[in-house]
């Protein structure tokens, strides 16, 4: 119905609103660090391409780092959905063995899950999983998880 509609945008609409947009501490510098040694970055997002605009400012120094960036109007059913996967998988030609995930919620967990990817959690300012095991709570252990990721490959 459209008031059911109408309900689901708004409480989309306070749900979007509660997450501030920029990028974490160091984070830029683990992205050009990542794209220097030439791995395909990739972001797959639950913003519309028009939500995500509202980060170029931010991101406009390490934007050139990522071979695709998948906004949620590109696929059928966005995250925790594998559409995105799937799309990430075959515009790039790659299976989902060759993908190391990180998220910071349980929205990105639960993405990891249902489409069996290697995840690294994160919880810096968003604590949503600080109780995950190995969770990383800072930048240096982030990176010495993706070290150790792209060791054992």
């Amino acid at each position: 119905s459209t008031e059911e509609i109408a309900r689901i945008e708004k409480e989309w609409e306070n749900t979007y609103n509660k997450y501030e947009v920029k990028c974490f501490p160091k984070i830029k510098e683990i992205i050009k660090y990542l794209y220097n040694k030439g791995l395909f970055l990739a972001i797959i997002t639950s913003r519309t391409k028009e939500e995500f605009h509202e980060l170029d400012d931010e991101l406009e120094d390490v934007l050139h780092c990522f071979k695709i960036i998948i906004t949620s109007d590109l696929v059928k059913s966005p995250k925790p959905s594998r559409d995105s996967l799937d799309y990430l998988c075959n515009k790039l030609q790659i299976t989902p063995k060759e993908i190391i995930y990180i998220g910071d919620s349980e929205v990105d967990k639960i993405f990891s899950q249902n489409c069996n990817l290697d995840f690294i959690p994160v919880c810096w300012e968003n604590k949503e999983l600080s109780n995950e095991k190995e969770a990383c709570a800072s930048q240096e252990m982030l990176l010495s998880k993706i070290n150790d990721y792209i060791n054992k490959q």
